[in-house]
């Protein structure tokens, strides 16, 4: 594909970017081809996917458990 087609790489529009907040990059970011298909997702959503999350709920588990004398 010729570069006069292409698109702008993810680097390059965020170097170039007049956003002065992260929801004004986000919006930008979302425009460029590469996440046109990309779904955003609120925080709660991706909770179960955050490690961190998870070990503290394994740990709250745990420490239910202990306490009900299982």
């Amino acid at each position: 594909m010729p570069t006069s087609k292409r698109a702008p790489g993810v680097l390059s529009s965020l170097a170039i970017s007049p956003a002065g907040t992260r929801d004004q990059l986000v919006a930008e970011l979302i425009r460029h081809p590469l996440f046109e298909s990309a779904r955003r997702y609120r925080e709660a959503d991706l909770a179960d996917y955050d490690p961190a999350t998870a070990l503290v709920q394994r740990i709250l588990i745990m420490t239910d458990d202990t306490s009900a004398g299982v």
